[in-house]
């Protein structure tokens, strides 16, 4: 009998286990850190809603997205074209870079502040023709990433 409880005992604890790593793992797979080129916590992706990645700032407006289809086109939700995503790391309209996602880029980075509560997604609308595509450089843009992504709410 003692025996028979301990295996029911250890199934029961590397099932619980096994879902608390699932757990985990779908948590990091749904939000990903964006740094700006000082290594700051600026933005978030929010991978749950359906093919669409959602960006939120730090303190949880959500301003642009991109979707699975094109994920390396970002477009506000006022139908704007704001930039590119290749690789971890995004780039303005000019072709230079605004930010990163963790490991993208050799910078280290800060420890992230508390979130704030997400904010509901607006509508969006009509998306404008993207420009073509900019060689993308290794130069950083003067403008800061918040500002950048703002510019889907514009």
């Amino acid at each position: 009998m003692k025996i028979l409880n301990f295996i029911i005992f250890t199934l029961i604890i590397s099932c619980h286990t096994d879902e608390k790593d699932n757990n985990n793992e779908n948590h990091i797979k749904s939000e990903l850190t964006i740094y700006d080129k000082d290594g700051i916590a600026v933005a978030y992706c929010n991978y749950s809603n359906k093919n669409e990645t959602i960006i939120y700032l730090w303190n949880g407006k959500p301003t642009c997205y991109y979707t699975s289809e094109n994920d390396d086109l970002i477009y506000g939700f006022n139908g704007k074209f704001i930039g590119w995503r290749e690789s971890g790391i995004y780039y303005d309209l000019n072709g230079k870079r605004i930010g990163f996602e963790n490991n993208a880029i050799n910078i280290i980075t800060h420890i992230e502040n508390v979130k704030h509560i997400k904010e509901i997604p607006p509508i969006k609308t009509v998306i404008e023709f993207p420009p073509q595509r900019q060689f993308f450089s290794v130069d950083w843009s003067m403008m800061k990433l918040d500002s950048f992504f703002l510019k889907g709410r514009e």
